[in-house]
């Protein structure tokens, strides 16, 4: 069975790794487009973050219904940055990452009594879904 606080740090250490991987994307590459989507992304990936750990977890395991379906360690396998080498690994790896961000957030509000922690859990779903757009529409649209 999963606590409600191990998925919360599993998530932002993922919205803390993909911050990161965004950055080093913005950093690396001379394509304007991707550059401007990295940056912008990398901002929200940190905006995320802050609004996981705004959450009062105390308040939240009261209405938690237990999870057994997410497996921690299976889930965070974040592949070192070093180890990522061209635009197109970081965009093949985000579009998998933020789909499977959108299902653990879409999850999370649904494992949830609390209105306001259903809410959030529902934007941060939406906003990952966006980002897997997003990235996919700038992949198709640099052929790479």
């Amino acid at each position: 069975m999963t606590e409600l606080k191990q998925i919360i740090e599993l998530a932002v250490k993922e919205e803390e790794y993909f911050y990161n991987l965004y950055k080093k994307g913005a950093k690396e590459t001379d394509i304007e487009s991707a550059k401007r989507l990295f940056n912008r992304l990398a901002e929200e990936e940190q905006g995320h973050k802050e609004k996981l750990l705004s959450l009062d977890i105390g308040n939240l395991r009261e209405s938690f219904k237990p999870v057994e379906s997410i497996e921690l360690d299976k889930e965070l396998m974040l592949t070192p940055l070093n180890e990522i080498k061209t635009l197109k690994e970081i965009f093949k790896m985000s579009i998998q990452s933020e789909r499977k961000a959108n299902e653990r957030y879409n999850f999370l509000g649904k494992s949830v009594d609390d209105i306001k922690a259903k809410r959030m859990f529902g934007f941060l779903a939406g906003e990952e879904k966006k980002h897997e757009e997003l990235l996919k529409n700038e992949l198709a649209k640099l052929d790479i």
